[in-house]
């Protein structure tokens, strides 16, 4: 009876291990896919929720949606109290806001005491429950409104209506995105003041709720300087991000002035182009 061997070669083992690295190598980036495709559906889903809860705020106050910063008072002094604000008590829960693809969401403290120092005084967030810290998204600053900068009538200044959209279907309400000083704190790639530029966390995807309250998916690609290189901006918390220009929609370019941000009430010309009214 002859012997058996039970082992294997040297040989026959790195086959195994190569063919082991090969599946590895194929099958990781669908698991990372699979799973950025499970966060980019749970931020959806936030921005769903906040756009339902806008809506609530809406009907509530006579049709009309809230401006992007309001002066309050803590008992003791001023606080800033921004959209976020206004609209987190409609969520009862502030984890929403929080995109779960980001891992540097906006300081919502530090960015309302920067937006409070162009006022031309440094005031804390309003103390509002639930207790938001943090955001992942930005509203459209032309539907949530800051006044003409450097808000010299921020008090005064009239909230737009639901009934002054045309096309509720096609104007973002909020979407991934973070908040920048743009000309008013000296970047020269995000021309315009507080810019709001889209963070396409998804693979270059981007999501966003209508004011109809849908949510959907928004096309992007990086936003390039001459040299081929992505342009970065600091955000007002001072993070740094990257930008993206839309692609897809009534903000791509070039109807949009500034295309690396889902600002603007969609509106359509004699041709029946889209237009964008800021």
């Amino acid at each position: 009876m002859g012997n058996r061997r039970f082992g294997f070669t040297l040989i026959e083992l790195l086959v195994v291990i190569a063919i082991i690295a090969i599946l590895a190598a194929i099958l990781f980036p669908v698991f990372a896919q699979a799973r950025e495709k499970a966060r980019q559906t749970s931020c959806l889903s936030n921005l769903k929720q906040q756009g339902t809860a806008t809506y609530m705020y809406v009907q509530d106050y006579d049709e009309t949606f809230p401006l992007a910063l309001y002066i309050g008072n803590t008992g003791t002094g001023p606080c800033g109290f921004a959209s976020y604000h206004a609209i987190v008590p409609y969520q009862k829960n502030a984890d929403v806001q929080k995109c779960p693809s980001d891992s540097t969401p906006l300081n919502v403290d530090k960015t309302v005491q920067v937006v409070g120092s162009l006022l031309g005084a440094v005031i804390p967030a309003c103390n509002v429950p639930p207790a938001l810290h943090v955001t992942s998204y930005q509203p459209n600053y032309s539907v949530m409104t800051f006044p003409s900068p450097p808000f010299p009538a921020l008090l005064a200044e009239s909230p737009v209506s639901l009934a002054a959209l045309e096309y509720p279907a096609d104007t973002s309400l909020l979407a991934d995105a973070t908040i920048s000083g743009g000309v008013l704190l000296g970047d020269p790639n995000f021309a315009i003041p507080l810019p709001e530029p889209v963070q396409a966390r998804h693979f270059n995807l981007a999501n966003s709720v209508y004011v109809d309250s849908h949510a959907k998916v928004v096309r992007t690609k990086p936003f390039l300087n001459a040299a081929g290189n992505q342009i970065t901006g600091t955000a007002l918390d001072t993070q740094t991000f990257k930008g993206y220009i839309v692609t897809d929609g009534p903000y791509a370019a070039p109807s949009n002035f500034a295309p690396y941000q889902l600002r603007g009430i969609p509106t359509k010309d004699s041709n029946g182009n889209w237009t964008l009214k800021y």
